[in-house]
């Protein structure tokens, strides 16, 4: 971060702290306003709210359900369950609930910023900027996914409390540094995200305090770290795919080709759409250039231009960490929809890094108001982002509204269902956008159907053009692409349905008869 930095951080003024949780509210309510009113439950927030209303007790047993999925998740198998107790079938509250925990995030940004040397605005707005940065709104929109910041948050507090105890002594400092390291694990048992950047926070601890006071406590944090971490990857590989280190290396090319492209989108901040290769190659050639420019100046004592550097640096590194936990994991930087939640701790390295690059190129002109020109530019391109994820959202939004129209059209064709019975569901949409779901997993449809009949043993299957059906002697045989997998569907208590038809299937005539009967619908490509 800045050069200058003092030995000790200081915490900032209540009233800056007020002056940026003001901005981030108003921030919030400009860009995710719409959604709040319009916004929907989509994939994993169905079968978690299936569990919260079916599970006992009620919480209790929504949790044990979900740590068996969650695997070296347990904080997020604690918290998932908890909108949805709290607020039953209620998207708006629990998207809200989201977007406040966006804005707590935000803020332990804006401080922890503060602390390392940047100034009031430009923390400010840089904060700001991870609020709505576009490649990782997922995270905003989508209930379940906006739970995972608690991850980076208590990160971000981790940090604070560590650089809080440096300029303390005695008890207080004693307890100070618990309390992060407590809060590092808890980050990494929730979302395994920001664990390789924790082990690099000796980086900063050497910078506000003696260096053997920063190593011994340092060490400390290293030993609970890679304890959680271990234990973490121990645990999750017995329920989700885990990469192998040539998975992960195979992956390096996608992540260094995608994050620079990225990169340069972020600048231009077209909305709704990326710019034209030719114009993203021009606007790095220009930030190389001007990078190296303000290093030459930098070398030459010039503060301002090694501040900014230094700044950029410290981003970059953020953002190799935050993508190399990710490597072989099949999400992927410029991933659509629900996938660009592999943004999460991105996002806070991007920010600065956009920030900090623009600022750099201001710098160059050598004008009386060079910083005010950089801050303007910078804000140009935050209305860019703000417009993105207003694109975004009608995407989400309008999926909410067609799945209130898939399942009235199930309710209207099957008013009424025996227990245990399955449908399967042809003919409607599964995706408005790539990765925005309307229904296109088993869990999602099977668990709005189970809320909205109020009936555990109901299963549902969407079906669509990618995937097979097989009408074999006992059952139909489904299997589809990604998690959908193999499904076995035993006949006499199955059901085709659409959007304007439906047929039970007691035999194997009758399933050979409905696939002729029933055209499957196509999903939208990924």
């Amino acid at each position: 971060m800045p050069s200058g930095l003092p030995r000790t951080a200081h915490t900032p003024a209540a009233r800056e702290g007020a002056a940026c949780l003001g901005v981030l509210i108003v921030l919030t309510l400009v860009t995710f306003l719409p959604h709040l009113v319009n916004g929907g439950f989509y994939s994993d927030d169905w079968s978690i709210g299936a569990d919260a209303h079916f599970e006992k007790p009620t919480y209790f047993g929504a949790v044990r359900k979900t740590f068996h999925v969650t695997g070296g998740r347990p904080v997020l198998a604690a918290l998932f369950p908890l909108p949805h107790v709290l607020f039953p079938q209620s998207p708006t509250a629990q998207i809200a609930i989201g977007v406040a925990l966006a804005i707590v995030t935000c803020l332990c940004f804006f401080v922890l910023l503060r602390m390392l040397g940047l100034r009031t605005v430009s923390a400010t707005i840089v904060a700001s900027l991870a609020l709505v940065f576009p490649w990782a709104d997922s995270v905003r929109l989508w209930p379940t996914a906006s739970i995972t910041t608690v991850a980076v948050a208590f990160c971000f507090l981790g940090v604070i409390a560590a650089l809080a105890a440096f300029g303390r002594s005695g008890r207080r400092s004693i307890l100070l540094h618990a309390v992060s390291v407590i809060l590092y694990a808890a980050s990494i048992l929730a979302y395994q995200t920001a664990g390789l950047a924790e082990l690099l926070l000796v980086v900063v601890y050497v910078a506000h305090a003696p260096l053997r006071s920063a190593l011994r406590r340092w060490g400390v944090d290293v030993v609970v770290i890679v304890a959680a971490l271990g234990w973490s990857a121990n645990a999750t590989r017995h329920v989700r795919h885990v990469a192998s280190p040539h998975q992960m290396l195979s992956d390096v090319p996608a992540f260094v080709h995608q994050g620079v492209v990225l990169f340069a989108d972020a600048l231009l901040a077209f909305p709704g759409a990326d710019a034209h290769p030719v114009l993203e190659a021009a606007v790095l050639v220009i930030v190389v250039l001007g990078l190296a420019a303000a290093l030459v100046r930098a070398r030459r004592g010039e503060r301002a231009e090694r501040q900014w550097l230094l700044v950029a640096a410290a981003s970059v590194v953020l953002l190799v960490v935050a993508d190399v936990i990710l490597l072989g994991s099949f999400l992927h930087p410029l991933d659509h929809g629900i996938d660009n939640r592999a943004n999460l701790l991105a996002t806070y390295a991007y920010a600065p890094l956009v920030y900090a690059c623009v600022m750099v190129l201001a710098s160059l002109i050598r004008h009386p108001r060079a910083s005010a020109i950089g801050v303007a530019c910078v804000c140009v391109i935050g209305v860019g982002w703000v417009l993105r994820v207003r694109s975004d959202e009608r995407h989400w939004e309008r999926s909410a509204a067609l799945q209130k129209t898939t399942l009235a059209a199930i309710a209207r064709e099957l008013p009424v269902l025996p227990r245990h019975s399955s449908i399967v569901a042809v003919s409607f949409p599964g995706q408005t956008a790539p990765e925005v779901p309307v229904f296109d997993e088993t869990w999602d449809l099977s668990g709005a159907l189970e809320l909205k009949r109020n009936d555990r043993s109901l299963e549902a299957f969407p079906v669509f053009s990618d995937g097979t059906l097989s009408c074999r002697p006992r059952a139909l045989v489904a299997v589809a692409p990604g998690s959908f997998g193999r499904q076995e569907i035993p006949y006499g208590s199955l059901y085709f349905v659409s959007s304007d038809d439906h047929a039970r299937i007691r035999s194997r005539g009758e399933c050979r008869h409905a696939l002729v009967e029933f055209p499957r619908g196509p999903r939208l490509p990924r």
